[in-house]
């Protein structure tokens, strides 16, 4: 039993006509009439019954037939999913990421994936959420690194968000500063500092200013900057205070610098964003072995 042999049974059942099925598949009528015929005496039963007027499918060919389509809907199947594989050899995927990602651990993970499908190309895109969301919509970028919260009904509606690490908000502060020797502060000891500020997105930073607010508080922001480096080093030198996700505290930690906890119910989730339905299949394998393979650094 050959596979061209259920194709051309299945053509036959289709037409029940030679001329109009051997037509369809690109073949002589007598190609698919001595075919069929070789696979019914295999098999030692008629498939179908020829007349000078029309072709008629037997009790038997029927049953046949279901064998037959569901074995080369298999095909199909299995040939779909190896050329999906195949793109993993030779394609592309565009990752947005948000500039802090490297001290979250998320970069090992993306190197991990890279040597495991090393004939992928990868596109890294770094901006901040609110322009991943904006290029995710436009599906300019396949997936995307990026920090919770900002706009809920954004993600409900257009985005899929895996959350990946989950921290609370500190104080950052010089070695010499009046403030680097305290455990914890009250937000109200912040009111005449100078305040840097990082903007990975605008709900988020809109998100901590209202925090601040609440407790009757209008912060002097002095500096904004979109890179962690950038306003560490502005820390150092004394020019104000910022507040960073602890994790990325820690990751850039020094002798200059000082975390300090502060009195405000604040934290931040970074996470990995898919447009809605998306159904690209590299999309999909570099979710899941993300999923599969991130560990948050340790608090």
């Amino acid at each position: 039993m050959q596979i061209h042999q259920l194709e051309y049974v299945v053509a036959l059942e289709r037409y029940l006509q030679f001329s109009t099925a051997a037509h369809e598949i690109a073949v002589t009528q007598s190609t698919i009439s001595d075919q069929i015929k070789k696979l019914e005496n295999e098999l030692g039963i008629e498939l179908f019954i020829r007349s000078t007027r029309k072709v008629q499918v037997t009790p038997a060919g029927k049953e046949f037939l279901v064998y037959a389509k569901r074995i080369l809907n298999d095909i199909d199947s299995a040939k779909n999913s190896m050329l999906e594989h195949s793109k993993l050899l030779t394609g592309k995927i565009r990752i947005g990421a948000i500039a802090n990602i490297r001290y979250l651990g998320i970069t090992s993970v993306i190197t991990a994936f890279q040597k495991k499908y090393p004939g992928l190309l990868i596109e890294i895109h770094e901006e901040n959420s609110d322009n991943l969301l904006k290029q995710m919509d436009n599906l300019d970028l396949d997936v995307a690194f990026l920090t919770f919260p900002y706009d809920e009904g954004h993600i409900s509606k257009n985005i899929d968000f895996f959350p990946l690490v989950h921290d609370k908000v500190i104080l950052l502060v010089a070695n010499d500063h009046p403030l680097a020797d305290r455990k914890k502060v009250s937000i109200s000891e912040i009111e005449e500092e100078n305040i840097l500020l990082i903007r990975s997105s605008t709900a988020l930073q809109n998100s901590l200013l209202n925090e601040i607010h609440k407790h009757g508080i209008k912060p002097n922001v002095i500096l904004e900057s979109h890179h962690v480096e950038t306003i560490k080093v502005f820390v150092e030198e004394g020019l104000g205070v910022t507040f960073f996700q602890q994790q990325i505290a820690r990751s850039i930690l020094n002798p200059q610098l000082r975390i300090v906890e502060v009195d405000i119910s604040l934290e931040r989730t970074t996470g990995l964003g898919i447009p809605k339905g998306s159904s690209l299949y590299t999309a999909e394998i570099f979710r899941d072995f993300v999923l599969n393979s991130y560990t948050p650094p340790r608090p």
